[in-house]
């Protein structure tokens, strides 16, 4: 043993010889080198039972949206079917997911934006700034840093005039002009005026205001319908909607009031019936509120990485409120499709509106259920 040492100390003092594995396995004679395999982590796409539909080959993975879905490889971003097969080839340095039929793309940093549609045809020259997913057949757009709309032919509907734009939902969307927002529809009429500090889209007839610091709802004739006296207040979803107060979160419906009593720690939105929630109890992780962060919704990244033990535990309530699936997940998401991803041992999975795990918790990230197909990141050895 000693004088094994001694060789080698005297290999790299005086040699400088370097140790190092081989590419392969030095072969017998006759035969075919043994391969080196190496861990490869890429995303795929899976069904609802979990079978592979689409091998994993992309750094990223979004929803199938229009019947197809945006991928990157080294080439840049393209757009698959889901067959995998390519429609629209890596192409492009920047991409949106397809909306009503149109894509946003630009082919390099810097350079202004267009819009293909689904044969991966240019729709739309490349003339824009910035741009936003078509929405109620408009598309925000910006030109010399003020925002306005263009329709499906890429003509300006509402010039550009405001400092800032959202897409337009329920047939109204909220425009900034000189630090106040209020609400114009398709014509570009203001319907609601500049009165708030801050304005979120409409969602079932309601929409989130901050008017002054103090956040409420209105409707859309800009009348207050609901003041929870929160400090956070999300968009509503199945006739809830999640707000923030006394350190817990609570689901009012549309006339402000609470049918659903209990609080929680942390609340996702309903979708397709239940709701993901971690229960008001102290055996849990305390919420983040409580150590002076800003709290989180089930769409956030945590504010830290706690040791697994202190995770927070999820589980689902129905409308009524009612635990439907009991709490026993790391992380729980809405609904889509029938399936929810969950992560267990921290690994994600899916499970039914029953709570039965039908994808088991074996990927190291996943996305939601989205044209019959859900994007998840996994490993595999390959040479």
């Amino acid at each position: 043993m000693r004088l094994r040492w001694i060789l080698l100390t005297a290999c790299f003092a005086f040699t400088g010889c370097v140790l190092s594995h081989p590419s392969n396995i030095s072969p017998a004679k006759g035969q075919k080198p043994v391969p080196i395999l190496r861990p490869v982590t890429l995303w795929g796409y899976i069904n609802p039972s979990g079978t592979v539909m689409i091998p994993s080959a992309y750094e990223e993975a979004g929803p199938f949206q229009d019947g197809l879905a945006r991928v990157r490889t080294k080439e840049g971003y393209g757009f698959i079917n889901p067959q995998g097969q390519w429609v629209v080839p890596p192409q492009f340095r920047e991409a949106a997911d397809f909306s009503e039929g149109l894509a946003a793309v630009r082919r390099s940093v810097g350079s202004l934006w267009g819009f293909i549609d689904t044969t991966g045809a240019l729709a739309i020259p490349a003339r824009f700034e910035q741009v936003d997913s078509f929405s109620e057949g408009l598309a925000v757009f910006s030109r010399h840093h003020r925002y306005g709309y263009i329709d499906r032919s890429g003509e300006w509907v509402i010039e550009p005039q405001y400092d800032a734009a959202s897409a337009f939902r329920e047939g109204l969307a909220a425009v900034e002009d000189h630090d106040h927002w209020g609400y114009i529809d398709r014509s570009g009429r203001l319907v609601i005026g500049f009165y708030y500090d801050a304005a979120q889209a409409f969602h079932e007839e309601r929409a989130a205001v901050i008017d002054k610091g103090v956040r409420y709802y209105i409707d859309k004739t800009g009348a207050r319908r609901i003041s929870p006296e929160a400090s956070v207040t999300e968009d509503f979803s199945q006739g809830f909607a999640r707000v923030f107060k006394f350190g817990d979160w609570f689901f009012v419906d549309a006339k402000g009031d609470y049918p659903i009593r209990d609080a929680f720690r942390i609340a996702g939105p309903f979708a397709e019936g239940l709701a993901p929630v971690v229960p008001e109890n102290p055996a849990y992780a305390p919420t983040p509120s409580s150590a002076g962060r800003v709290p989180f919704r089930t769409e956030d990244p945590p504010n830290a990485a706690p040791a697994p033990e202190r995770l927070p535990k999820w589980g689902y309530i129905n409308r009524g409120g009612s635990l439907t699936i009991p709490v026993q997940f790391e992380e729980a998401a809405p609904f889509s499709e029938g399936r929810a991803r969950v992560r267990q041992n921290g690994k994600y999975g899916y499970v039914d509106l029953a709570g039965a795990l039908k994808v088991p918790a074996v990927y190291e990230d996943a996305r939601s259920f989205s044209g019959g197909l859900a994007a998840v990141l996994y490993t595999e050895w390959r040479e």
